[in-house]
């Protein structure tokens, strides 16, 4: 089914529900392509040559974080290191952080009787966690590893005791643009967008130069599109390399 197109909601006046999705990054396409009689894809086509063409490549640069907890059922092998399984909605593009649980640091406690303190009262707890974190500090802090596509191995030292207490933050591919990080989606996401296109329908109607209408001829010039969506790709680009992290960016709120 075709989307309605409005150029009204390209320019980020259509409703607060659809200001981020398929539907406005399509409306910026037609807008900025132009549309005679019909647009060369269908609303379709065009969602899915940007989830497997743009999406990726965007996600490169401001993933869509996912947490995923370590279980026995992913375990893929246990010696000499355990590589487990992962598994995601699309594709990994990395791992961003190991997270252990804060009672872990428990663990010690009943052992810290043969150094001579121990028992159950925060001043057990503090110590227990101070000898915890001296200890990792003496070993290699790259305990694990990703295996692209889906995998992660864990070397097996005392940096990780218990696999079920393990939690991964995983970078992955946005399946759709509302899970995108706002700030970046006009100035970033949708321009890529929007760029990607021009380069390929310029392509397109380069095999066509003008176009006969009741009212005359038009002279259609598709390299001029495809060259801006070149030029558009090449500044988002360099931009989007210096870019501050989402994670350490402010918001304001009203």
């Amino acid at each position: 089914m075709s989307l309605e197109y409005n150029p009204l909601d390209a320019l980020g006046f259509g409703l607060a529900e659809s200001g981020q999705s398929w539907a406005n990054i399509i409306s910026a396409i037609k807008l900025n392509c132009g549309v005679i009689d019909q647009f060369e894809f269908s609303d379709e086509a065009i969602i899915d040559i940007l989830k497997e063409h743009v999406m990726p490549f965007y996600s490169i640069y401001d993933g869509k974080p996912m947490y995923h907890r370590l279980s026995e059922s992913n375990l893929l092998s246990y010696y000499p290191s355990k590589i487990y399984k992962l598994n995601a909605p699309t594709k990994i593009i990395s791992i961003k952080k190991v997270i252990q649980s804060e009672y872990q640091y428990l663990s010690n406690l009943g052992d810290n009787q043969l150094f001579g303190f121990g028992g159950a009262g925060i001043e057990d707890y503090l110590i227990s966690r101070n000898y915890n974190d001296m200890h990792r500090s003496i070993i290699p802090v790259r305990s694990w590893k990703f295996l692209p596509p889906n995998r992660f191995e864990m070397i097996d030292i005392n940096t990780f005791e218990n696999d079920y207490d393990i939690v991964l933050e995983l970078n992955i591919v946005h399946s759709d643009p509302s899970s995108v990080n706002p700030t970046l989606y006009d100035i970033y996401l949708k321009a890529m967008c929007v760029g990607y296109m021009k380069v390929l329908v310029g392509t397109i109607r380069k095999q066509v130069t003008t176009l006969s209408t009741p009212t005359g001829t038009i002279e259609i010039s598709p390299d001029e599109l495809k060259q801006e969506g070149i030029q558009e790709l090449q500044e988002i680009k360099t931009n989007i390399k210096t870019m501050v992290p989402p994670e350490t960016m402010i918001y304001f709120m009203n």
